[in-house]
């Protein structure tokens, strides 16, 4: 008799623990989903049977939220909230994911359509991240894209939570865009397709300095921006030939502006360079650093960068190096 009872107690102790399971929502960061105090659930059932929704879903950390769902339920619906909600309803809905079939424990926010993101397993770091999944995102396209900046500019929001704002000012033409800011702003890009593009991995708060190497970020966090002081800026884009890759960002002088040229959406003219202490384009020596430039007969000539031809010596922080420019 003991034995049945204990045995029923394991039985009942088991379907216990299987009757409910957590499910994550990578809510995509600021730049989607996780905006304006916006509140979630899920809305969950079993093969044809009645929906239901959850309480609502509470922080772990970052963008990720969690809520407890019945074990047997397949399917799901990701539901975002408007700020007022009092408990979770389609009348209090801002936006909604497709149906869902439950094929991990976290959902991650990739885009505003219905059917933007993609399932992988929370490992209490965030989960999989789209940017490193060889299925996501998928960067086979080669084709031309268009390439806008948006962010925090001149203290207004531009482009990042207004999606469809699309102005030519901030368009990248042929690689390059000359904007001014009249206080210091923090910046990422977007594509035509709304995609977004920001830093990833950094120690700091924002991106310092010249340079800042933008990533794909639809769907995981935290995104970085790169801080821009105020003032006139000459920014040329480098980015390689894979879509929703990576954008590589470079802030320089105006003749090197002026001289640069992106076409084909494949760069060439300064590939990796980071790697070098200057690169030739067109008629003019790129660098970072100090530049000097003399001809062969000895003479300064640095005022004619952008216009040589022939052999030069030149300097580069105290550096000098011979160059011939065809």
């Amino acid at each position: 008799m003991k034995t049945r009872i204990y045995s029923l107690l394991i039985a009942l102790l088991c379907v216990f623990n299987l009757s409910a399971k957590d499910i994550y929502l990578n809510t995509g960061g600021g730049g989607l989903w996780n905006q304006a105090d916006a509140k979630f659930a899920t809305w969950t059932w079993k093969g044809s049977g009645e929906g239901s929704f959850s309480q609502f879903m509470t922080l772990v950390s970052g963008d990720i939220y969690t809520t407890t769902i019945a074990d047997d339920v397949d399917h799901i619906i990701f539901v975002r909230l408007n700020s007022a909600a009092t408990a979770p309803s389609w009348d209090a809905k801002w936006n909604q994911t497709a149906d869902l079939t439950i094929d991990g424990n976290l959902y991650t926010i990739t885009g505003w359509n219905d059917g933007d993101g993609t399932w992988g397993n929370y490992d209490g770091q965030g989960g999989t991240n789209p940017g490193d999944d060889p299925q996501k995102p998928d960067t086979t396209d080669n084709g031309e894209h268009s390439y806008y900046l948006m962010g925090w500019m001149n203290a207004t929001d531009v482009g990042e939570t207004a999606y469809e704002f699309y102005d030519d000012k901030y368009k990248f033409v042929d690689g390059k865009l000359a904007i001014s800011f009249q206080m210091g702003s923090y910046v990422a890009v977007k594509d035509e397709q709304r995609n977004y593009y920001y830093g990833k991995d950094i120690t700091t708060d924002n991106i310092e300095g010249t340079s800042a190497t933008l990533e794909w970020a639809n769907g995981w966090s935290p995104c970085y921006k790169w801080h821009l002081v105020e003032g006139q800026h000459y920014l040329i884009m480098e980015k390689n030939s894979k879509f929703k890759d990576k954008l590589y960002l470079r802030d320089v002088d105006k003749a090197t502006f002026d001289a640069y040229s992106l076409s084909g959406g494949v760069v060439d003219a300064l590939q990796n360079v980071e790697a070098t202490a200057y690169k030739i384009v067109g008629n003019t020596v790129v660098t970072d650093g100090n530049l000097i430039i003399y001809n062969i007969a000895g003479q300064e000539v640095t005022g004619q960068n952008g216009n040589l031809r022939g052999l030069y010596i030149i300097s580069i922080d105290g550096q000098k190096h011979k160059v011939i420019i065809n």
